[in-house]
């Protein structure tokens, strides 16, 4: 998916303009972002800024649901590649929600830079760190299964 996404993002910088003036162009970052976000997912830009924000989404998500998965593994190597991994493609998200919303070179140097911390962080990972074991559900045992007798214990005192 990164590269898709180093993809799509090369097809926008060397072939897609946007304009001027358009939905998330005026305000705070956060007004910016809101609206820079929704026009970019309704298709204002195009297909190929419609594809590189979903895609960023799935990135995103999967970065988070992957350090998660890291962390219930109980593995540092893993920890350490997918929180380096997030960090990067939640700087390269944010800085794309700024590019939308501001137009400058700076938020698309910064995306870049997310981008390649992430891809060397899991790169990296890949090459170096150990197998993330397989996740364990936890499994009840047959004792904890079975469901008490409905019929009352009957207590018999001899005395």
């Amino acid at each position: 998916m990164l590269g898709i996404q180093f993809v799509l993002g090369m097809v926008i910088n060397l072939f897609a303009k946007l304009p001027a003036a358009h939905p998330g162009t005026t305000g705070n970052f956060g007004s910016r972002a809101i609206h820079g976000f929704i026009w970019a997912i309704s298709n204002g830009a195009g297909i190929a800024l419609l594809l590189h924000v979903v895609v960023a989404i799935g990135l995103l998500l999967g970065s988070l649901v992957f350090a998660i998965r890291a962390v219930a593994a109980h593995s540092p190597a893993w920890i350490a590649v997918s929180v380096v991994g997030a960090i990067g493609i939640i700087t390269a998200s944010t800085n794309g929600l700024a590019f939308i919303g501001y137009d400058s070179d700076a938020t698309s140097f910064v995306m870049a830079t997310g981008f390649i911390i992430a891809a060397l962080a899991y790169a990296l990972g890949l090459a170096f760190a150990p197998e993330l074991p397989a996740p364990q559900l936890p499994v009840k045992s047959r004792a904890a299964r079975t469901k008490p007798s409905s019929r009352p214990t009957r207590h018999h005192s001899y005395v």
